[in-house]
């Protein structure tokens, strides 16, 4: 608890779990843009399946609802092309 954590929204899976530091909230003053108010920004195609992680055209802004059905979609798309788990040599 207290801890933050950065992953990849596809494949979501614990292997990209990497710990990440917050910056100080003094360090910087960001102000509220209402046009991405309630938004996630989203890779129309993730970075996983060779889409571009650049600010562009390959970023859009959805609602928190479209962002659910998007990691659900793109996860089952990642798990059907990866296969299944396999285990580790030795067991």
């Amino acid at each position: 608890m207290g801890r933050t954590y950065s992953v990849e929204t596809v494949p979501a899976i614990a292997e990209y779990l990497k710990p990440y530091a917050l910056p100080p909230a003094c360090s910087t003053d960001l102000g509220s843009d209402d046009h991405f108010q309630g938004k996630i920004k989203w890779y129309q195609l993730p970075v996983v399946f060779g889409g571009d992680p650049k600010l562009g055209k390959n970023v859009i802004w959805v609602s928190p609802e479209e962002h659910a059905q998007l990691v659900r979609f793109w996860n089952d798309r990642y798990r059907s092309v990866k296969g299944p788990p396999t285990a580790p040599v030795g067991q």
